[in-house]
This record gives structure tokens, C-alpha cells and sequence, in this order.
């Protein structure tokens, strides 16, 4: 199982990403691997696809998820958002995300 961020979504789907080539190279090389991600991913992913390529683009990708067998979408739990919060504010080091944290 490989757990996928909002940045691998966004470069698998924008091939002007300059990690596009990569992207598609980690999917088509683990093809039976069952791919992870949260439901604060996917929402962030739908935000930035939104924004930067438009609404065809995040649609498109909503559409393909819902498609894709291979993906299992968690839902972040209460505790969790609330972890990731306690965890968020000991953490100076560098500008993570709450997407990240949880």
C-alpha cells in the first residue's frame, strides 16, 4: 500500500509539472499496489486543480478516483484532526499543512 499526497495527484495530472514524468513512472511501475490517501487530500487536490488548471481538470480528477479500484480513500477522524492540531502547534521546524498532519 502506498499512501499518495495532493503533490503526486497534482503532477500525475498536470504533465507541465515538472514531476509529471515521475509521477506517472511510480504508477506505472507499482500497478497493483493499492494506492492510500485521505479525504483532506482529496479535497485539497480538488482545491488546487480547481484554482490553477480549472474546473474540467478537477472534475476530471474526482471522476477518476471514483473510478479507480486501486484507491482507498480514509476519512480523518475527530481525534485525528484534533492530534494532528496538538501536533501541529509543537512544530516549528518547517510550514507543514494541516492536510499534511493529519
Amino acid at each position: 500500500m502506498i499512501f499518495v499526497d495532493t503533490s503526486f495527484w497534482v503532477a500525475l495530472r498536470n504533465r507541465r509539472d515538472p514531476h509529471h514524468k515521475e509521477a506517472a513512472a511510480l504508477i506505472a511501475a507499482h500497478g497493483g499496489t493499492q494506492l492510500l490517501t485521505t479525504n483532506h487530500v482529496h479535497g485539497e487536490t480538488w482545491t488546487f486543480l480547481r484554482r490553477r488548471a480549472g474546473h474540467r481538470s478537477a472534475v476530471s480528477f474526482l471522476d477518476a478516483a471514483r473510478r479507480a479500484e486501486r484507491l482507498r480513500i480514509v476519512h480523518v477522524t475527530e481525534e485525528q484532526e484534533q492530534q494532528a492540531l496538538s501536533w501541529l502547534r509543537r512544530r516549528d521546524e518547517r510550514e507543514y499543512s494541516f492536510v499534511d498532519a493529519t
